[in-house]
């Protein structure tokens, strides 16, 4: 047997006997524009991604609880406008497609002062421009705005739970409205949506500050939960990817030991399969 045809036999075996990849680290990945891990302690909560966009405590917001990963997480309790403020920077103006995927347990469904709709929020980018919320009825709402009004997303069925750690995620090109809508995964898989009927064009958000856990307009709407492994990335994540994220953390260091496999070109087929 000559030596090409020895090269060609080991290069079919890596991609048909045992496709391995190594989960994707996607504080490093090229349109991540946020990702908290809420492991400080005292001072700033830092960005992992490239981008600085690190967190501005205000209030009393509780440190050190116990996180889904790592250590520790941030935790609101509803009290003293508590809130993490991330400055306006160029690389959160006008994200558009978007993905939202972050862990929460929830104590309840928190604190509401401006509608009988919304309750705690958990990352709001100005009410002028994109959040993700909790309802008092036991759903999330994704809530974008156009110019010609607020256009919120619901699920059609109770998907909040209290007390244990759940994933989040939503993917959404806001720019395109109601087609195609945004698709939403509460622990990995997706979940149903109203149908709303958005009018007219996003807004120029440029110079609007993030707050995580309470509104931007400050006391109103707080959450009572505590958030882990926060990321915001200016790309439509597939399901595969948002349960890469969910199962391994946003550095990929869960699945230390382990690969994801059917990966590769194309981000493969389905969820990725952990070995």
């Amino acid at each position: 047997m000559t030596a090409r045809i020895q090269y060609l036999i080991l290069f079919l075996s890596l991609i048909f006997v045992s496709p391995a990849f190594g989960a994707t680290d996607w504080t490093a990945n090229a349109n991540t524009r946020i990702a908290h891990k809420f492991e400080e302690t005292s001072g700033n909560y830092l960005d992992s991604s490239s981008n600085g966009n690190n967190g501005i405590i205000e209030g009393s917001v509780t440190r050190g609880s116990t996180g889904k990963f790592g250590s520790l997480a941030v935790q609101f309790t509803e009290i003293n406008n508590a809130a993490v403020r991330i400055n306006s920077s160029t690389s959160l103006n006008n994200i558009d497609p978007i993905t939202v995927c972050v862990w929460a347990n929830n104590n309840s469904d928190g604190q509401n002062s401006v509608n009988t709709s919304d309750a705690g929020y958990v990352i709001e980018k100005n009410i002028r421009s994109w959040m993700l919320a909790l309802k008092q009825t036991n759903k999330l709402r994704w809530l974008v705005h156009y110019s010609g009004g607020n256009t919120p997303w619901d699920t059609s069925n109770a998907v909040v739970g209290y007390g244990t750690f759940e994933h989040y995620a939503v993917a959404h090109q806001r720019s395109a409205g109601a087609s195609p809508k945004p698709v939403m995964y509460v622990n990995g898989v997706s979940v149903s949506l109203t149908s709303p009927s958005p009018f007219g064009t996003i807004d120029n958000d440029a110079g609007s500050h993030i707050y995580i856990g309470i509104s931007t307009t400050g006391g109103v709407n707080e959450a009572d939960a505590i958030y882990d492994e926060l990321l915001v990335n200016a790309a439509i994540l597939t399901a595969t990817d948002i349960n890469e994220v969910m199962d391994c953390g946003l550095d990929g260091l869960q699945c230390a030991g382990a690969t994801y496999s059917g990966r590769g070109l194309g981000r493969g087929f389905g969820r990725g399969i952990v070995r």
